[in-house]
């Protein structure tokens, strides 16, 4: 069995950009678990355990999802939590630009994937930009005040974009230290 997903990796500016917001975050001496800088991506859609059978095909699909489609970009956009401020468990960067296209690209995903046995997601798609997961209460008020004033200041910043050119096939190993993540194929846009 593999554990799976489908992410857009991130280039080296926007990683840096999203880590100044979190080292400026860590300020509030919160319990958050931090994503790490190499391991920041937009995930398109989460698999989870598939056996090595099922990964040939959900390749494949992928294939089939991303042919024809043309290059997007996407500009970073301000910050939030998941699901709300009086109970933040996940801290973000949302996204604005060519949200079409990533929608569009979502969306043949999904068909593709329901296809060959995959269930339709029955949540709505929020593309995001993780920075990291709330793990208790310590300081969570000092968080909460740092992302609402935060977010005024990533908003007014120019925003870093970037172009959309691949989707990723990942492999996700967990251990003690954090996940680690592999690519398993990658797959052109444009």
């Amino acid at each position: 069995m593999v554990r799976t997903f489908l992410a857009i990796d991130l280039p080296n500016d926007v990683k840096e950009y999203l880590c100044k917001i979190q080292n400026s975050l860590k300020q509030a001496k919160a319990d958050v678990k931090w994503v790490r800088t190499e391991l920041m991506h937009l995930t398109v859609r989460f698999l989870g355990e598939i056996s090595q059978d099922m990964l040939a095909r959900v390749k494949d699909a992928t294939e089939i999802a991303t042919n024809g489609l043309d290059m997007f970009e996407l500009k970073t956009s301000g910050l939030g939590v998941f699901p709300n401020l009086k109970r933040p468990r996940v801290v973000w960067v949302g996204l604005t630009g060519e949200l079409r296209s990533l929608n569009i690209l979502k969306q043949r995903i999904d068909n593709r994937l329901f296809e060959i046995g995959f269930e339709k997601e029955d949540r709505p798609f929020s593309p995001h930009l993780t920075l990291g997961r709330i793990k208790s209460n310590k300081n969570l008020s000092k968080l909460t005040q740092m992302i609402i004033e935060q977010g005024s200041i990533v908003t007014t910043q120019k925003p870093i974009s970037f172009k959309v050119k691949e989707l990723i096939v990942y492999k996700s190993l967990l251990s003690p230290k954090g996940p680690s993540y592999s690519v398993i194929s990658r797959h052109s846009i444009g």
